[in-house]
């Protein structure tokens, strides 16, 4: 008896080997359960891979005369086009993460596994920048409040220092008037005591 133990076939691997023996009639059936946005995995026998993806397209191409053709978007660029085949588009992917396959090669995702696709890589990078835009807005509209009452306040600066001027030129011209005042009184009491001093003069004769 050897001593590895073999693993249990899991669901996809049950599945996988379910596909292989699908007749036409069961692959209908099963593109019919299966919807545009599902998530699924894409098993390649030949390859030797399962990788994950979204169903993008079901139903008749023109590049094969069978019926029931599913397209799919992988997560990853193992595909072979970006969902134009020959010229014709049947679904928007990136560049060589789009693939059209029979409906044996696909496998419903479980429920309970959560993968990540890019949609919602998107939906998250999307949420995440409607946020920081209305940050920005918020924090432009902020700034722009500020620098309109800096603006008034410095206006209003502009005025009172203006006002300033004004006083202080008014300032100086009542100065300078005082000064001449000063000057004619001092003249009139100069010539006051000449004269006081003449008439004392004349009273001694």
């Amino acid at each position: 008896m050897s001593g590895k133990m073999r693993r249990k076939p899991s669901s996809i691997d049950i599945q996988i080997k379910s596909g292989l023996k699908m007749t036409e009639e069961d692959e209908r059936k099963h593109a019919k359960s299966l919807t545009i946005g599902m998530r699924v995995f894409v098993t390649s026998v030949e390859k030797h891979f399962v990788t994950p993806g979204t169903v993008r397209f079901k139903g008749k191409v023109a590049f094969d005369p069978r019926n029931h053709w599913i397209g799919i978007e992988l997560d990853t660029r193992m595909g072979r086009h970006a969902g134009s085949v020959n010229g014709k588009k049947y679904f928007d992917a990136e560049e060589k993460s789009a693939i059209f396959v029979r409906p044996k090669m696909v496998i419903k995702m479980p429920e309970n596994l959560k993968l990540v696709n890019k949609d919602e890589i998107r939906a998250v990078y999307t949420k995440e920048m409607d946020t920081l835009k209305k940050d920005v807005l918020s924090e432009r509209k902020q700034r722009e409040k500020v620098e309109t009452e800096h603006d008034k306040t410095k206006e209003h600066l502009e005025v009172i220092e203006k006002k300033h001027e004004e006083t202080k030129s008014k300032l100086t011209a009542i100065e300078e008037e005082h000064n001449e005042t000063k000057s004619i009184l001092a003249t009139v009491q100069q010539e006051h005591k000449q004269t006081k001093q003449k008439l004392e003069e004349a009273s001694e004769h």
